[in-house]
């Protein structure tokens, strides 16, 4: 898998930001696990973060060096510390 993809998948999970903005420490991200990509297939990355102050985790993500990255990912707010990022990688990426 190309680098750029990898690092989407840590930019998307770090972006995170506690939004009580309390001081206990910084937001951590949840391990992603093994991701497998193919070229034309859609991958599903759960993603999770934990604030320890209790805020609601924030989630965005960029991938500047991947061609209409916006066009075929979205990342989708599914609980106040978890996103679902769905992204269709094509050749160039991987």
């Amino acid at each position: 898998m190309r680098l750029g993809l990898l690092t989407l998948l840590g930019a998307a999970a770090g972006c995170g930001a506690p939004s009580s903005g309390g001081d206990r420490g910084p937001v951590r991200l949840d391990p992603l696990g093994d991701v497998q990509a193919y070229a034309g297939s859609e991958v599903t990355v759960l993603i999770a973060a934990r604030d320890p102050d209790g805020g609601i985790v924030r989630f965005s993500a960029r991938a500047p060096d991947l061609a209409d990255f916006a066009g075929r990912a979205s990342l989708t707010q599914t609980a106040r510390d978890a996103a679902l990022l769905r992204f269709t990688p094509i050749a160039a990426d991987i």
